[in-house]
């Protein structure tokens, strides 16, 4: 139904990219779904940023501090894309949600990939200072918005200043949204195909306008 496809879009605090490609290829077996499916991903992808904002509190408050101007805008137009899908609820959908990576090898994957992370961002301050840790925000973001996260919320305030290491989790959340759109537009199909990555532009846009205007 509409709100277990939304519901599965609540994914997003495991692995909102396996919540888009998981949908994107699911649009190719349910075509009529493919409007619950595209909230979904939306649904999926706002939850990441309110996951970064809670993780960043947790780990570094002055972070989430700083981050909550940057992600007021693309939070609140997932947000109202969410709840505009939810009243039209105009198809339903079963979908299986993407499997949990949280066991133990997935969980022992992230441990190095963070470890990887972080002596890569130190690395890159060390050669190319602040310009280069904002590149770098948006390589690793496009694969991995966890690692960023951790990783520039541990070098906060001592190796990296809170508006950059702010600036470059957004980055991040951007390039991710990008790759989200990417693997609608590449991997799904009928409505799907022009809707998910549609909403996913719209909140790109926000995302970018923000990064610029808080520069």
């Amino acid at each position: 139904m509409q709100s277990d496809v939304c519901g599965y879009g609540l994914g997003g605090f495991i692995s909102s990219t396996a919540v888009a490609f998981t949908f994107s290829r699911a649009s190719r077996e349910e075509p009529n779904a493919s409007f619950p499916l595209a909230v979904g991903v939306v649904a999926a992808c706002t939850v990441m940023i309110l996951r970064v904002l809670i993780a960043t509190a947790v780990l570094r408050p002055t972070l989430a501090l700083a981050l909550i101007p940057y992600a007021l805008a693309p939070f609140l137009v997932g947000t109202v894309i969410i709840v505009v899908g939810l009243r039209r609820g105009e198809e339903k959908a079963a979908v299986q949600p993407p499997s949990n990576p949280l066991q133990v090898f997935s969980a022992l994957q992230m441990a190095a990939l963070f470890q990887i992370v972080l002596f890569a961002v130190h690395a890159v301050r060390s050669y190319w200072g602040d310009v280069g840790l904002l590149w770098s925000g948006a390589v690793l973001g496009f694969t991995d918005v966890d690692a960023l996260t951790i990783s520039m919320a541990k070098s906060a305030e001592g190796l990296i200043p809170i508006a950059v290491a702010a600036k470059a989790i957004m980055i991040g959340i951007l390039s991710n949204t990008v790759l989200k759109g990417l693997l609608g537009l590449t991997l799904g199909r009928a409505r799907f195909r022009r809707l998910a990555p549609a909403w996913l532009t719209v909140i790109a846009i926000a995302t970018a306008v923000s990064i610029a205007a808080l520069h």
